[in-house]
């Protein structure tokens, strides 16, 4: 089961401001002939889209969660706790309406639509997940 990330208004200020400004920049480096100039901002751009394919999904022995070029995996039996938090600290979330989930070794911040869904999805998975 797949859960793309939530996209909160500041993300699509932030990404459409960007890609706007690139866009700018592409069509001036194009004017110019700038080349070099223009591979780089249309990687940008690539880069910047890639990132929006954020998404959680659910597979036989792991979560697995992919934000642009990095994935996490995390084995249910190593989910310790859940608790939302509004934290601006990087992670695969795509809104600031997000949830830390907290492992064995680790943690990481996800903002899953249908968020009832998925906790309710996540505490079958996890029976010694705890709530915060």
């Amino acid at each position: 089961m797949r859960y793309p990330s939530k996209k909160g208004p500041f993300i699509y200020l932030f990404f459409g401001g960007t890609l706007l400004f690139l866009l700018v920049v592409a069509g001036i480096a194009i004017l110019d002939r700038e080349w070099p100039a223009i591979v780089i901002v249309v990687a940008t751009m690539a880069l910047i889209l890639w990132l929006f394919n954020t998404y959680y999904e659910f597979r036989e022995n792991e979560l697995y969660i992919k934000g642009g070029p990095f994935r996490w995996r995390i084995p249910y039996q190593q989910i310790r706790s859940v608790r939302k938090t509004r934290s601006i600290i990087s992670g695969p979330a795509l809104s600031l309406d997000r949830m830390e989930i907290r492992s064995t070794y680790d943690s990481v911040l996800i903002s899953p639509e249908r968020e009832a869904e998925f906790l309710a999805e996540l505490k079958k998975r996890s029976p010694q997940l705890r709530t915060e």
